[in-house]
């Protein structure tokens, strides 16, 4: 347990271990407190009680062992810098505010728990965050900073987070159904690995970066429900596929071309609406449509279908 306002420093090079046990927790009571970690740092937790707003700045390596991570009871306004390595589990806020801007690399296994929302998660230029939890009511998630990447890791189902911008590049890994709980944007890269799967609802996921995008999937392709391709990259493909790609309900090519890399692209909706096109053209590839009957008139004027 550490004194008001008091300050820990760790120096590059220098290494302080508390444990790995919920004894080893260290404690900050009341007060402003900055921590800042430049070497090793290795505890069982760390909890903030009490009316401060202190903050912790990590650019070295930070652990947290056990199941209880960071833990902030009172207060609001703390700020927690990573440009370092972060492995945590829970991060339990009790109602209190808090900051988190990632650069670095962030190894949380644990939930987002007790998150009202005033806090704010910034996945800065460069960052990745590994998430392996499942609890994300009232994370307010701010991702689309230049090239980073979001990673759910779970073994495990998972509900995927929707930001408040949109993701920069967005990754589903580990096991389980990754479920999308509303729609969201893409910037940079999608890639899912097998054996996660990924399950869009009724949800949609648009394209909009202002650099070429790819899609990247098991042999098997992706499915989604709803696909907007909206960019501004100036090369000649906006959206790269290189896996099958299936849209079940609507396909809304607004800006940009796509890629199909000598995949297949299906639009299985039968409905009159299932494509909504602007501007843009799919090539290199295979584009199959749904119809409601198998008998197409062919007549002497050319469509778009």
């Amino acid at each position: 347990t550490f004194e008001p306002g008091g300050a820990v420093t760790i120096q590059n090079g220098g290494i302080l271990t508390r444990g790995t046990t919920t004894g080893s927790t260290m404690r900050f009571v009341n007060y402003t407190y900055a921590i800042i970690n430049a070497g090793t740092l290795h505890i069982g937790a760390m909890l903030f009680t009490g009316s401060g707003n202190s903050s912790v700045a990590n650019s070295g390596s930070l652990t947290m062992a056990t199941t209880l991570g960071l833990v902030i009871t009172g207060g609001n306004g703390y700020i927690f810098t990573n440009t370092g390595t972060l492995n945590l589990a829970d991060i339990v806020l009790n109602g209190a505010n808090i900051t988190v801007n990632n650069s670095g690399v962030i190894n949380q296994t644990g939930n987002f728990t007790d998150v009202d929302n005033g806090s704010t998660f910034n996945n800065l230029i460069n960052g990745m965050w590994n998430f392996g939890g499942q609890t994300i009511t009232n994370v307010r998630l701010f991702a689309n900073n230049n090239s980073n990447t979001f990673n759910y890791n779970r073994a495990g189902n998972q509900t995927l987070i929707t930001p408040q911008d949109a993701y920069s590049n967005l990754t589903l890994s580990g096991s389980g159904a990754k479920s999308m709980a509303g729609s969201f944007s893409v910037n940079g890269n999608w890639t899912r690995t097998a054996p996660a799967t990924f399950t869009p609802g009724a949800n949609r996921v648009t394209f909009a970066g202002s650099i070429a995008q790819t899609i990247n999937a098991p042999v098997a392709g992706e499915i989604f429900s709803n696909v907007t391709v909206n960019g501004s990259t100036t090369g000649s493909a906006q959206v790269t596929v290189n896996a099958p790609v299936t849209v079940t309900a609507n396909l809304n090519m607004t800006n940009g071309n796509i890629n199909l890399n000598g995949n297949a692209f299906n639009l299985s909706s039968t409905a009159a609406g299932a494509l909504s096109h602007t501007s843009g053209w799919m090539y290199a590839g295979s584009l199959t449509r749904g119809f409601t009957t198998t008998n197409v008139a062919i007549g002497t004027v050319a469509g778009l279908f």
